[in-house]
């Protein structure tokens, strides 16, 4: 201890020797009067300095004495033998005495190091308890305050939390999660299987979960024929963690099936008080992993949700029951209300208007009052605005400004919301606040920060678009004439997010189209709303001609100059699509930075990479082979940003680059 305060005296006097050797290479190369007073001054500054913590030693050894003597005279012994560590130190927070427990429960270096109990926490001397670790331990310091011969004194009781630390960590690593798991597609994989075939590919399902259940110690039990419930504990968790929960590729690699792979979904609850909350966490992850297309595991805790996996495309399941019950339910609402708002995501595309009119129609036949909210200033539909507002004048008087909007909406009115499921992506959120009931339709993959609580949640990740979906509802809810500019909407969203009806089409998609066609949709006019002018067609081929290829499998094009959002979101989205026709390119991506500083990125493939996976790293959302992200940032950082997100993406997905 005492070669550690030599060493503390040492280093409090090392720039002594910077000071006398700067003052001796001045005297040395440029010798004046000068220099001669720069030597002198060092060595008054030394000798000053020196007689300044001489007394202060003194002055402190003499504080020190008297704190011990004032001890004596009233409770040094009930100090010296407290139970718990103790230190005095005084107003400035210098050391001036402590006890033996505490001296035997430190490290005697950091010991002889703190002089001073501002080192340990700058707030110690300003609140009554600060929790800090030091010396290997975790304490919590209670301070309290005395007047010793009138100065203002400091007693620090040191409460050792280790223990208790330790014991609570221990705790929650012991504390037992739930975890559903389903075999997403069951019924497909076994659908024209011999019995005996099909028994033993479930006791290869079987084996390879139980393997992963008793890896860890956990309790694994079928609970039906295609579901598993595990439970285990919160330290397993992090294994799943770091193996980037690996049992979703190991079911993927079981040769059970000559038509497809078994993939599952794996939904956890942690962090509730009681089994049975986590229980239902575990239930709503598992919800939020097949609303994402399956093939993943999401954890929800208390703070949101995690995801994992879904790089494959997620096993289609949709019947019409569903669509019929949903147009069972969203009538029965509309019998509820006077009043009907309806509106898309911000910068409403064909899908997100076309839905928005399939909607108003089926209100406007139950004889509602209907506003459709919808910015054609900032709207890439604005060709499908114009065409409907010429050709169909009743739909046209439906539209409302944000301020009628906000006069209508009440605890009488319903606001629906179509192709987005996430408030805040909505033309007014504010809607939402003051809606007596709420509706959403939407066909993007899940998010955590979903619309909650809607009376009706219509959600089909497996649909082609948001007007597929209300082509189903407009069917099922029996609009005796639905007027051919309203089918064509309808039938241009379905066109849009399908790219000319290749990519992510159903025998739904193509039955939707016929009815709308059949409603008098001419799919001239359609094609005609995505023409575009010269200007539009130049800057979309110089976008692409500003892409560069990334990783081999990626192509990136960023536009260097801000620009008007309205224009830039077709022609980003398209030079994305036409980027898709360079050879070895599986995903597309084009960024470029609109007038209120926000960085937008549109993401495209042919489903070999999955572009929403990438994307929501960056608040992003949408498809496997459609998504966007909006970003308030630099263009340099999203551009950045993005290329770290495809090279996590690669990483847990490597792929031929």
């Amino acid at each position: 201890m005492r070669q550690t305060n030599i060493a503390y005296a040492i280093l409090d006097r090392l720039h002594y020797l910077l000071l006398v050797a700067a003052a001796a290479l001045l005297y040395i190369y440029h010798p004046s009067d000068l220099s001669i007073f720069a030597i002198g001054a060092v060595g008054v500054y030394i000798a000053a300095n020196e007689l300044y913590m001489h007394l202060n030693a003194r002055s402190r050894k003499r504080l020190s004495a008297n704190v011990v003597k004032m001890l004596n005279i009233t409770s040094q012994k009930r100090l010296i033998d407290f139970p718990l560590p103790v230190v005095i130190a005084d107003k400035n927070g210098e050391v001036l005495w402590y006890n033996d427990r505490f001296a035997a429960g430190v490290d005697r270096d950091s010991l002889a190091g703190m002089n001073n109990v501002l080192k340990l926490s700058s707030s110690i001397l300003s609140r009554q308890i600060t929790k800090l670790t030091f010396s290997g331990h975790s304490f919590n310091v209670y301070r309290d305050s005395c007047d010793i011969n009138g100065s203002t004194m400091n007693i620090l009781y040191f409460i050792d939390m280790t223990d208790f630390k330790n014991l609570q960590k221990r705790y929650n690593l012991e504390r037992p999660i739930i975890v559903r798991i389903l075999v997403d597609n069951y019924d497909e994989l076994f659908q024209k299987a011999k019995e005996t075939e099909k028994s033993s590919a479930i006791a290869q399902i079987d084996a390879v979960l139980s393997d992963w259940a008793a890896a860890v110690g956990g309790l694994m039990r079928k609970t039906e024929k295609d579901s598993y419930l595990l439970i285990c504990r919160n330290a397993d968790l992090s294994e799943f963690i770091d193996k980037r929960f690996d049992i979703l590729d190991k079911v993927k690699a079981l040769n059970i099936s000559a038509t497809a792979f078994p993939t599952i979904s794996i939904g956890i609850g942690i962090d509730s008080d009681t089994p049975a909350g986590n229980e239902e966490s575990a239930l709503a992850a598992l919800d939020m992993a097949l609303s994402r297309g399956g093939d993943q595991a999401v954890i929800k805790t208390r703070s949101g949700f995690e995801f994992f996996g879904g790089v494959s495309k997620g096993v289609e399941k949709r019947t019409k029951v569903k669509a019929r019950v949903v147009a069972n339910s969203f009538n029965e609402l509309l019998s509820k209300v006077d009043k009907v708002l309806v509106m898309g995501h911000q910068y409403s595309d064909f899908d997100s208007l076309g839905a928005c009119i399939g909607i108003a129609r089926i209100a406007i036949s139950r004889g509602k009052q209907v506003g459709i909210v919808f910015d054609k200033d900032t709207s890439p539909a604005a060709p499908l605005y114009e065409q409907l507002t010429q050709s169909d004048p009743e739909m046209a008087e439906h539209f409302v400004d944000p301020e009628n909007a906000l006069i209508m909406d009440g605890p009488s009115t319903l606001v629906t919301v179509v192709d987005t499921h996430r408030s805040a992506y909505t033309t007014m959120p504010s809607l939402l606040k003051y809606a007596g009931k709420t509706a959403v339709i939407d066909h993007h993959r899940k998010s955590a920060d979903y619309i909650e609580n809607a009376d009706v949640f219509f959600h089909e990740p497996y649909a082609s678009s948001a007007c597929e979906m209300v082509a189903e509802l407009v069917q099922y809810m029996n609009i005796s004439k639905l007027p051919a500019p309203e089918a064509e909407a309808l039938l241009s969203g379905i066109y849009l997010d399908t790219r000319d009806f290749t990519l992510k089409t159903s025998i739904y998609t193509f039955e939707a189209a016929a009815y709308l066609r059949k409603a008098g949709a001419n799919t001239v006019n359609v094609k005609k709303l995505f023409q575009t002018d010269m200007q539009t067609y130049r800057l979309r081929i110089q976008m692409v001609a500003n892409a560069e290829i990334y990783k081999k499998i990626t192509s990136i094009a960023v536009w260097p100059e801000t620009a008007d959002a309205s224009i830039f979101k077709v022609i980003s989205a398209q030079a994305a699509d036409e980027m898709l026709k360079i050879e070895g390119v599986k995903a597309s991506f084009t960024i470029f930075r609109d007038k209120s500083g926000c960085v937008n990125i549109s993401g495209r493939s042919l489903g070999d990479v999955n572009v929403q996976i990438i994307l929501e790293k960056l608040n992003g959302g949408g498809h496997q082979t459609t998504a966007g992200a909006q970003i308030k940032t630099t263009l340099d950082k999203a551009l950045q940003m993005l290329r770290d997100s495809i090279d996590l993406y690669i990483q847990d997905n490597p792929m031929d680059t």
